[in-house]
């Protein structure tokens, strides 16, 4: 139960726990012996095992007026699948080299486009990201670029069992 309400199926969470399970195994086994199946297999097991988590906790969660635990657990949930894309990303780039190299002529084009004012946002910290290969393609060109980057600044802080 959640926000007291029922998860539409124990079936539905067994089966996410077994997706989870078969993903946390695949993935370091594939990536430790360097095998892209068996690592392909292991993200895609995560993304279904999210995608059952998500339609299973779907119902309770969507509660209204439930406190400060449901609004976590959403946000929690939503953090949850969108580092799911992520690595589903990140997985499928591992033959397409969808990230890396970059494609120079189209970012030069998009630059172009807005005057050179870019904003490029990462999912961890600023160091060796995407707005480093970015800047890294765009550095020839000669375009006046006006850059923000959002990053993860630091680790969050966590509050007292009190407060």
């Amino acid at each position: 139960m959640v926000a007291q309400r029922p998860i539409r199926s124990v079936r539905l969470a067994w089966a996410t726990f077994a997706a989870w399970l078969g993903a946390a195994w695949l993935l370091p086994s594939g990536i430790a012996a360097q095998q892209e199946r068996v690592t392909e297999a292991g993200g895609g097991l995560a993304a279904v095992a999210v995608t059952l988590l998500v339609v299973n906790l779907s119902a309770p969660l969507a509660a209204r007026r439930k406190g400060h635990t449901v609004t976590g657990l959403r946000l929690a949930l939503a953090g949850l699948a969108a580092t799911a894309c992520f690595g589903m990303t990140y997985v499928a780039d591992r033959r397409g080299n969808w990230v890396k190299p970059v494609d120079q002529a189209t970012l030069a084009d998009a630059a172009a486009a807005t005057g050179g004012r870019l904003v490029i946002a990462e999912d961890h910290y600023p160091q060796g990201g995407l707005a480093a290969a970015v800047l890294e393609a765009l550095a020839g060109t000669g375009l006046p670029l006006r850059v923000r980057q959002c990053a993860v600044g630091g680790l969050p802080g966590s509050g007292t069992r009190t407060s």
